[in-house]
C-alpha cells in the first residue's frame, strides 16, 4: 500500500518513481490468505471488465470487524493520477495500475480506518472494505475497448476501468462477504480516493441493500481546487482534463446529476471536481480536509506542466523561488504567506458558495495543518482540535455520525433512481436529518499569521506532528 497516501507527508514527491512501492505478486484471481486481526486480507476480482489499467484484475482488502456486525466501512484508495498517455503507461507498471505485485494481507490505516476503539469509537468495529486504487482517474474510468500507447517501442494497451472496479466490488460483497444485510455503511478514502468519496457519493448509495439505515460520505483530503498556480499557469485543471478525456469519465463515470447539467455546455470535465460535483451529492457528507494541504500546496499552487511525451508524474513545487514554501509554510517570507492565505481561503468560499453545504446532513472539519490525509493518522485524528472551540477531528466526525437519522425513510431520496436536484433539501425528499442545524456540523479553519514569527494559527497542527516522531 502507498505509503505516501496511508500516511501524513509535508513533502509530496515531485516524480512518479517516489509515489510507487513494489511488492511480492500475487496471482490468484480471487484469493483469501489468513490474516491477524489487524491485517486485511486482499480479494482479486473475476469479473473480465473490473481491471487494472494493465489489464490485470481489480481488487480490494477485506477485514472482518471483530464482533460480528451488519456494519460497514468502504475506503477508496488514494495515489494521485495519471495525466498523459506516457504517464498512464507508466503508472501501468506500478502498484497503481497493476495487480501484480499486491501483497496478500496489508496493514489497516488508522485515525478514520484504525481498529483501536480508543482512537475511532465510531467506525473500529465495523466491517472494512480498502478498494485497490489502479485506474488513474479516482475509480471514475468508463472507456469501452483499449486505449492504446506508443511507449518503448511497443503498443501497449490501457484499460479504464474504475467504474466496472466499484460495481464488481460491490457485487463480491453481496453475493461472499454479507453485504446484503448491511445495516450503517460509511464511505470514505483519501486523496484520489477522497475524490472518488465525492465523485460517486450518490452512486455507491443506489447500490446499497434495502436493509440499510444509516449512510454517510466522509471524503479525507479530497478537495482539489480548480486554481491557478502562482504563475498563473491552469496545470491542475489541465491535469484533470486530461485525464477525463482519456479515461471516458464523461460516459457515466462521475455524478449523474452533474453530468447532466454540464452536457449542453460541453463542460461535463468539470464534474471530475469536488468542487464541482460537491454541489449535486445527495448523500450526507462530512468533509475532512486541510485548507494547506500539503500536496496541493506543492502539485496545485506551485507545479509547473510536465513537456509532453515525459512520464514524471507531475512537476510539484517547481515554481520559481517557492520549492521551500510549498513544502513548508514556515519558510514563507511574506508575499508568499498571503498567496498562501488566499489559496486557503478558497476551499471554504467553494464550500459555501455551493447549494449544498448547509443541508442539514452535510457538515465538515477543516483544518490548518500543512499535511495530506491527516484523517488517517492516530496523532492527527485524534488530537488535532479547532482553536477557538477545542474540538477534535475525531470529536466532530463523532458527532455529525451520531446525529444522522437512523429511520428506514431516510433512504429512500438517494437509492432511488430519480436523481435529485443540486437544490433539494434532503429532509423534503426523505433524507435523515441531523437534529441541530447544519452550521453546528461544521469546524472552519483559522488562518496563518501574516507576518513575524510563527505562522502556524493552530498549536495542535505542531503536537499532532510532534506525536508522529
Amino acid at each position: 500500500i502507498n505509503a505516501e497516501y496511508m500516511g501524513i507527508f509535508r513533502h509530496p514527491a515531485p516524480t512518479m518513481n517516489h509515489l510507487i512501492h513494489v511488492f511480492v505478486a500475487v496471482s490468484c484471481l480471487v484469493c483469501c490468505v489468513a490474516a491477524s486481526r489487524a491485517d486485511m486480507t486482499l480479494y482479486l476480482l473475476k469479473d473480465p471488465s473490473a481491471v487494472c489499467l494493465d489489464g490485470t484484475p481489480g481488487g480490494f482488502y477485506f477485514l472482518k470487524a471483530a464482533t460480528p456486525t451488519n456494519n460497514w466501512q468502504l475506503y477508496f484508495e488514494g495515489g494521485g493520477w495519471c495525466y498523459s498517455p506516457i504517464d498512464c503507461y507508466a503508472r501501468s507498471l506500478t502498484s497503481l495500475g497493476s495487480s501484480l505485485s499486491w501483497p496478500p494481507t496489508a496493514a489497516t490505516p488508522g485515525g478514520l480506518l484504525s481498529t483501536d476503539c480508543n482512537i475511532n469509537p465510531d467506525f473500529c468495529n465495523y466491517n472494512r472494505v480498502y478498494m485497490k486504487y489502479c485506474d488513474g482517474n479516482s475509480f471514475s474510468g468508463t472507456l469501452q475497448g483499449t486505449f492504446p500507447v506508443n511507449a518503448s517501442g511497443a503498443v501497449h494497451n490501457l484499460y479504464f476501468r474504475g467504474k466496472s472496479i466499484i460495481d464488481a466490488t460491490l457485487q463480491y460483497l453481496y453475493d461472499n462477504l454479507g453485504f446484503a444485510s448491511a445495516e450503517a455503511v460509511a464511505l470514505t478514502g483519501c486523496s484520489a480516493g477522497g475524490l472518488a468519496t465525492y465523485l460517486h457519493a450518490d452512486y455507491v448509495a443506489q447500490k446499497l441493500p434495502a436493509s440499510v439505515r444509516k449512510y454517510g460520505a466522509l471524503p479525507i483530503s479530497g478537495f482539489f481546487l480548480r486554481d491557478l498556480t502562482v504563475e498563473a499557469k491552469p496545470v491542475y485543471s489541465d491535469q484533470i482534463q486530461a485525464i477525463f478525456s482519456m479515461s471516458a469519465a464523461g460516459n457515466g463515470g462521475l455524478n449523474a446529476a452533474c453530468l447532466a447539467d454540464h452536457a449542453a455546455s460541453n463542460s461535463q470535465w468539470l464534474c471530475n471536481f469536488a468542487q464541482e460535483t460537491y454541489r449535486y451529492i445527495a448523500s450526507p457528507v462530512f468533509v475532512l480536509n486541510s485548507v494547506y494541504d500539503s500536496w496541493s500546496l506543492a502539485c496545485i499552487l506551485t507545479s509547473e506542466p510536465v513537456p509532453a511525451n515525459v512520464s514524471d508524474n507531475g512537476w510539484c513545487s517547481r515554481a520559481d523561488g517557492w520549492k521551500d514554501c510549498s513544502q513548508n509554510y514556515e519558510s514563507c517570507n511574506d508575499l508568499q504567506i498571503a498567496r498562501v492565505n488566499a489559496y486557503g481561503h478558497d476551499t471554504p468560499l467553494a464550500i459555501q458558495t455551493s447549494p449544498t453545504w448547509n443541508r442539514s446532513t452535510n457538515g465538515g472539519f477543516l483544518d490548518s495543518c500543512q499535511t495530506h490525509c491527516a484523517a488517517q493518522s492516530d496523532p492527527y485524528y485524534h488530537n488535532v482540535a479547532d482553536p477557538v472551540s477545542n474540538i477534535t477531528m475525531q470529536q466532530a466526525v463523532s458527532r455529525w455520525w451520531q446525529a444522522l437519522g437512523s429511520h428506514p425513510s431516510s433512504m429512500s431520496a438517494i437509492t432511488s433512481s430519480k436523481v435529485i436536484s443540486s437544490n433539494a433539501d434532503p429532509a423534503a425528499v426523505g433524507l435523515s436529518v441531523a437534529s441541530s442545524q447544519s452550521q453546528s456540523q461544521w469546524v472552519w479553519p483559522c488562518y496563518l499569521n501574516p507576518s513575524g514569527g510563527t505562522r502556524s494559527c493552530n498549536p495542535t497542527c505542531q503536537s499532532a506532528r510532534a506525536m508522529r516522531h
